[in-house]
């Protein structure tokens, strides 16, 4: 990348961290990649009129853009932080919808998010200004440069969801029960405690540290190994230690809760409270809590109204899973308005619990 082009020194340093992030190179040969620069979507007022502020248009599209189904397919199902997830433990799981990458092409360097999209044709790689961090220099063109497609995480399931100390509060602060928390500490103690005596708070527990334990303990259980194994016990135990201290800063295990990787509505058609929430199981309808760590405000907390696309699957993303799709209409960008966010890979904590 042609870094030198970077208009100040923090944004000089700012930008050459993008080469340290820990990813994942796809192989592709970018030399064949049609890379094409498209505007962001601006937020519109009632009136349609583009929305400013301090002298710059506010966008809706912020980090996000598209790639062409063929190179998607081209990318493991799982990919967390530049590591591929072992095979074993994530089976069944298809085309990532959305890929949070870096992509360093003929001097440019681009970060943010790629979904998904059948419409543009194979190889083809859409991105937008929001996503562009350094511009190339026109003097350097003819210089041969470096380019890669990195993948630093995709979407996909996601292995436990919990609260946090600031979401209680905020969420106590909204009218729901202290009591409500207090069952939710209640029923995640007695699970661990129970670990070591059964089968499937064993599982539970063995899951929630898959990664740490290269799911050994997982397949030990699931092999029909007794629990009073003497490594298996010991490590169930450590374990046990962990999820105390995590209780402890206010991480209680919840269900019918989501993390998920959000962007843009490919078909424009989400009202400004509205966002397609697309789990394992599909488009989900019905009202959604989002929230987004690290929200300190109560407006970083939206209840939101979850509808299902027509066609969307079809015609437009495919049938991958697990992201969270906002809207391209209104005054502000939902994203921005939870805890300023964007979408060049920020995670969502979405919530369909009856609390």
């Amino acid at each position: 990348m042609h870094i030198h082009t970077a208009p100040t020194i923090a944004n000089y340093m700012k930008r050459f961290h993008l080469i340290l992030s820990k990813t994942l190179t796809l192989d592709v040969d970018l030399s064949t990649i049609d890379v094409i620069l498209i505007d962001d979507e601006p937020c519109r007022d009632e009136h349609g009129n583009i929305v400013m502020l301090d002298g710059k248009r506010l966008i809706h599209t912020d980090g996000t853009g598209f790639i062409s189904e063929n190179l998607a397919k081209k990318c493991p199902s799982r990919i967390i932080k530049g590591k591929k997830s072992k095979v074993y433990m994530h089976q069944g799981e298809t085309t990532p919808l959305l890929m949070q990458v870096r992509l360093f092409y003929n001097g440019y360097a681009v970060k943010g998010t790629l979904l998904v999209d059948k419409r543009i044709s194979n190889n083809t790689i859409v991105i937008r200004p929001s996503m562009v961090k350094v511009k190339a220099d026109p003097k350097l063109c003819r210089m041969k440069s470096l380019s890669s497609l990195e993948i630093v995480s995709t979407s996909h399931q996601s292995n436990r969801t919990s609260t946090s100390r600031i979401l209680i509060a905020l969420l106590h602060y909204g009218g729901v029960k202290a009591e409500y928390f207090m069952e939710l500490l209640h029923n995640a103690i007695e699970g661990v405690n129970n670990a070591r005596y059964s089968f499937r708070h064993a599982l539970k527990l063995a899951y929630g540290y898959a990664n740490m334990e290269d799911s050994m303990l997982e397949r030990m259980i699931h092999s029909g190994i007794p629990l009073e194994e003497p490594y298996l016990l010991s490590r169930l135990s450590f374990m046990a230690k962990q999820e105390m201290k995590v209780f402890r800063e206010g991480k209680l295990p919840i269900d019918e809760c989501y993390y998920l990787m959000g962007t843009t509505d490919p078909t424009g058609t989400l009202k400004p409270n509205e966002v397609c929430v697309i789990l394992d199981s599909g488009q989900y309808s019905g009202d959604v809590l989002v929230f987004k760590h690290p929200g300190l405000h109560f407006g970083d907390i939206h209840i939101l109204t979850a509808r299902q696309i027509d066609g969307l699957e079809k015609n437009f993303i495919g049938y991958s899973k697990n992201a969270i799709l906002f809207p391209t209409s209104g005054q502000r960008s939902l994203a921005d308005e939870m805890a300023n966010s964007d979408f060049d890979g920020d995670e969502f904590w979405v919530s369909r619990n009856n609390m």
